[in-house]
């Protein structure tokens, strides 16, 4: 079996506000794939079918679909209709609360297996969600003031909506949509509580031994699931992280470069430096010099 693509960007990944929203159309395959960051689409017209860790679910006008990091997705249309929807990819981090702003949406970021990753809106919920995803489609596209904060309030308020959908329409055991033999998404269940784990703790002094405890794997288990996951050692994966929310700051603030590295999760700007140009191949200053 081929092994589906791993896709590590997109769009605006590396803005202060990591968040995307686009309109496509699907006539045929979007081949198996997945990714390190949320993702949720919205069908507006077609039909289909999504195949979510090996799970087969029915894609029609108003299902809406939050995936998290890591799971696998394949969509694939029905013969003569192809689907119209809309997609985003955001960083986890839009669903923090803080002490500024409240309480967020954590919790939807921890796999429910009760719980299906998507619904499908009755008619009064379906025109809510295209109002919404049409106010954040014309948000996104245009630089009124405050922008970002109405996207994030649009997508909270988008998210609740799928979350209390989902949430009244739960099928029974009997009901669930057949999973496909030997793909369970039980490979998957936790791993994104652990990306989760990481996303929100990049700025601190993270180490595997730690992470693994605190979610009950064993350190090498642990590791093992990294590479498979994300075809990165724990390590490099933790500076991909704690790299996107740099190149953030360096192209959005007038924050010192020493502050960016503290901020950020690197020990020195030595090590921040050093990691910076291997990785991007042009050191902080010169990436800051690319938005001025």
């Amino acid at each position: 079996m081929q092994q589906p693509g791993y896709m590590r960007n997109y769009t605006n990944m590396n803005k202060q506000f990591p968040f995307s929203i686009d309109l496509s159309v699907i006539d045929g395959t979007l081949a198996a794939h997945r990714h390190d960051f949320l993702e949720f689409s919205y069908v507006r017209e077609g039909h289909g079918t999504e195949i979510i860790n090996g799970v087969r679910y029915p894609l029609k006008p108003g299902t809406l679909t939050f995936l998290l990091p890591f799971q696998y997705h394949e969509i694939v249309s029905d013969p003569g209709t192809p689907l119209t929807l809309y997609h985003s990819g955001m960083s986890p981090s839009l669903l923090m609360g803080t002490p500024e702003t409240g309480a967020g949406l954590e919790q939807l970021l921890h796999e429910d297996d009760s719980l299906p990753p998507n619904c499908s809106l009755d008619e009064t919920d379906r025109s809510r969600a295209d109002r919404l995803l049409d106010d954040m489609f014309k948000e996104h596209r245009g630089e009124s003031a405050w922008k970002n904060v109405v996207l994030r309030s649009l997508l909270l308020e988008l998210l609740v909506l799928f979350d209390r959908s989902r949430k009244s329409a739960a099928p029974t055991i009997s009901d669930r949509p057949a999973q496909l033999a030997g793909n369970g998404s039980n490979r998957h269940k936790s791993f994104g509580k652990v990306v989760s784990y990481v996303e929100a703790r990049y700025s601190e002094t993270l180490a595997l031994a730690e992470v693994a405890r605190v979610h009950h794997y064993h350190e090498t288990r642990l590791s093992v699931l990294f590479k498979q996951h994300t075809g990165q050692s724990f390590g490099d994966y933790l500076q991909d992280v704690r790299l996107r929310h740099a190149c953030a700051l360096l192209s959005t603030s007038a924050l010192k470069i020493t502050d960016i590295a503290s901020q950020t999760g690197f020990g020195s700007i030595g090590t921040f430096n050093r990691v910076f140009g291997r990785k991007k191949g042009l050191t902080p200053s010169a990436y800051r010099k690319k938005f001025q």
